[in-house]
């Protein structure tokens, strides 16, 4: 008899619970984030209030033995004046924890670190650890300023650039939540529509048929990055037509009309129609061009073209074709 789960993902699901429904509940979010920040704020002023001044004890004081001076009553405990600065270094580690948390609103974390700011700045300038810190001149940049004056004005400024920094983030996060679930919805309209497409299809054609040129290779290549600047033009017989940079323009002589792919899509289609199998046809003015790229072209003659009266036309020699290049 297995102990162990009946499959992979069940276990994985067992592990990823604990995480799905913080992320997912809000309240315990909330939860954890004002004990987390309630904690590590009050660890980093928690020992202010078990120092005590450095006093110079008296000259007999020091002349007796060790056993009558810890016996004596009404001597502070020694604190080293040097670790002032540490209380400041853990109100900035207090400030960027609260900052941490991306689940949680900028506005909630904004107040919090004016909570906190109000509290450590306060416990600051009432203890006498910061006032024997400047007077034992550690602190010697302006001095002139008592320390946690200075100690303040490097909290607020921290919790400005903090807060900044969350809002740009949230504005971030909004962004991008609103980006997908814009594109969520356009790929929804994009399936609707391939399947209202399909059905139309399948109900002008036979359902095998529909389903061949629904999987077309040259339409799925199309689909690559390199193929981005290709469009499909249309299908004409066993010709698989695609054009790229092409510019809408004018088409046909004896009835001008504005078309999206212009006159060159439509010469084109008259090239496959009136063409030979297995050869490519292209009318003089591609033949020239072709020719100075180092190509072979062989001359037909004169064909009538729909739309466009008579055309010099050429046929394009290739290895497959009998020709070289």
């Amino acid at each position: 008899m297995s102990l162990l789960p009946d499959s992979p993902d069940m276990y994985t699901d067992n592990c990823t619970k604990p995480g799905q429904i913080v992320a997912s509940n809000c309240y315990i979010r909330l939860t954890v984030f004002v004990v987390t920040v309630v904690l590590i704020a009050a660890c980093a002023v928690i020992n202010l209030f078990q120092t005590y001044l450095i006093q110079e004890f008296p000259s007999e004081v020091w002349s007796r033995d060790y056993t009558n001076m810890t016996n004596a009553t009404g001597i502070p405990i020694h604190i080293d004046v040097e670790s002032a600065p540490s209380y400041l270094y853990s109100s900035v580690l207090t400030l960027a924890s609260i900052s941490v948390f991306l689940r949680i609103g900028f506005v909630l974390k904004l107040l919090f670190m004016i909570a906190t700011l109000v509290t450590h700045i306060s416990l600051f300038a009432s203890a006498e650890l910061f006032s024997q810190y400047q007077y034992k001149d550690f602190d010697t940049e302006f001095s002139m300023l008592p320390y946690s004056a200075k100690a303040g004005v490097v909290l607020v400024f921290l919790a400005c650039l903090l807060h900044i920094l969350d809002r740009q983030i949230e504005f971030t996060s909004r962004s991008d939540f609103l980006w997908k679930d814009k594109l969520k919805f356009e790929q929804e309209e994009v399936e609707t529509m391939r399947g209202i497409n399909k059905i139309l299809l399948e109900n002008i054609l036979p359902a095998h048929v529909a389903q061949h040129f629904l999987t077309s290779v040259a339409s799925k290549l199309l689909l690559k990055p390199k193929f981005s600047c290709i469009e499909k033009i249309k299908t004409i017989g066993s010709t698989y037509m695609i054009a790229s940079g092409l510019r809408p323009g004018k088409e046909d002589t004896s009835k001008p009309q504005y078309d999206i792919w212009g006159n060159t899509v439509n010469v084109a289609s008259r090239m496959d129609s009136t063409g030979v199998m297995g050869k490519i046809q292209v009318t003089e003015d591609t033949a020239k061009v072709l020719m100075n790229a180092g190509y072979t072209c062989e001359c037909r003659g004169p064909t009538y073209v729909k739309g466009k009266g008579t055309l010099v036309t050429y046929f394009v020699k290739t290895p497959t074709t009998g020709g070289g290049l």
